[in-house]
């Protein structure tokens, strides 16, 4: 997993804790923000998708201190 897959899944989960419960409908949530160029840009993210990569974040995260843990053994 790459820092800036790392990084968006960060992002995703800070914004769906930062939502109000009126912005999100069944399973999406909206965010709206500014790219690079400082346009408006508007995301409709899946909840179940960004659950789906934060889990796959915790399992790459506890092989990573596993694989450090057996190193220091």
């Amino acid at each position: 997993m790459t820092e800036d897959e790392i990084a968006t899944i960060k992002w995703k989960l800070a914004e769906l804790a930062a939502a109000e419960p009126y912005q999100i409908e069944s399973n999406y949530y909206e965010i709206l923000g500014e790219n690079e160029q400082g346009r408006d840009m508007y995301y409709n993210i899946q909840i179940t998708r960004v659950a789906n990569e934060a889990l796959g974040l915790i399992e790459y995260l506890q092989l990573r201190s596993q694989q450090t843990d057996s190193l220091r053994d």
